[in-house]
């Protein structure tokens, strides 16, 4: 069945590349966060004939920034949630999309796409948190080599104390045992004198 012509553009609506044009973004960013957001952006039509209104550009004002600051729409979708109403969907928009997509494929590719869109999302913080998580590994990492290198310090220089103190306790031993023979030696020639002045005074 083949699709009915679009209605003409109306000139106050914007299409995903004139946003993608007034913010200088790539088509794909801008049709991402248009899908991403849609509930805070007033608009008309669905799938490619979808259209936003002027005011949705005062909402894609605060999600240009959110999203460079924050990296992750579901953070950003909060901060919405603070300053926007969710947009109500016009029923008779619905009906005549709807009556429009005949099998239902191209809604579906639509859909499927947000889909990915989000997935993809997921997955990027899913490998920010490993990264992350890596970052904190090999910072541990480093802290433990440091810690052995100390310790390996630490235990040569315990290791040259002790052998310091081997040193000092055997100059110790040695200066008493030359104290002892000198002592003995002293006492042996103080016995000596002795003999020899008793002997003197016998005489």
């Amino acid at each position: 069945m083949a699709e009915p012509e679009a209605r003409p553009h109306d000139p106050g609506l914007l299409t995903i590349a004139e946003i993608a044009k007034r913010y200088d973004l790539p088509e794909s960013t801008a049709r991402y966060y248009c899908k991403r957001f849609l509930d805070f952006l007033p608009h008309s039509g669905h799938g490619k004939r979808r259209r936003y209104r002027p005011e949705a550009m005062d909402v894609f004002a605060i999600i240009l920034p959110e999203m460079k600051k924050r990296k992750d729409a579901a953070a950003v979708e909060a901060v919405l949630e603070e300053s926007f109403s969710r947009v109500v969907v016009d029923k008779s928009d619905t009906e005549s999309a709807l009556s429009h997509r005949g099998s239902g494929a191209v809604f579906a590719a639509d859909i499927d796409g947000a889909a990915f869109m989000t997935a993809i999302e997921r997955q990027n913080e899913a490998l920010q948190g490993i990264a992350s998580a890596l970052a904190r590994f090999a910072s541990a990492q480093g802290e433990i080599k440091a810690l052995k290198e100390l310790v390996a310090r630490q235990q040569n220089a315990l290791e040259r104390m002790s052998n310091e103190l081997a040193r000092i306790r055997s100059l110790q031993d040695d200066a008493e045992s030359t104290h002892q023979q000198d002592m003995e030696q002293l006492r042996r020639h103080l016995g000596h004198l002795a003999g020899e002045l008793h002997k003197a005074q016998s005489e």
